[in-house]
């Protein structure tokens, strides 16, 4: 059996790619916007700049893109794999809906304590959205 013809491929809206928002972002988490090498986490926490609160530690650094990018660490202090990835999806989860909230420019690296374990996705955002108006109201730093 042969197709005669058939529709050109990219011509029809895929579903499950989403379609651009506002400003030209799409809300997914591709890898121009993460931090995907050891090296791009390591200069981040021994140069960047440091903000602490109750459940996370975050390091931002000016990455000269004209996007944040982020970068997630959840040792096995904090719980099993199971544990450990929900933090994970939580705080990526933010970071897809809240990106125009996070400074542009700047690599991140979000680290989760232990007592990260319980929070609900409307905790992870309040806090992590405090970050971001802490690393902009003092200047941006190194």
């Amino acid at each position: 059996m042969t197709v005669a013809s058939s529709p050109v491929v990219g011509s029809l809206p895929n579903p499950s790619r989403p379609e651009p928002a506002a400003g030209g972002a799409t809300a997914c988490f591709g890898r121009r916007w993460r931090l995907l090498r050891r090296g791009d986490f390591l200069r981040v926490q021994e140069r960047g700049k440091k903000l602490v609160s109750d459940h996370f530690l975050v390091f931002s650094i000016a990455n000269g893109l004209d996007h944040p990018r982020l970068g997630i660490t959840v040792s096995r202090k904090v719980g099993n794999a199971v544990i450990r990835n929900r933090v994970k999806r939580l705080v990526r989860e933010v970071f897809r809906t809240e990106k125009q909230s996070f400074p542009a420019g700047r690599d991140l690296v979000v680290i989760a304590h232990p007592s990260a374990v319980g929070l609900s996705l409307a905790e992870v955002r309040s806090e992590l959205l405090a970050f971001c108006r802490r690393s902009r109201g003092s200047g941006g730093g190194k």
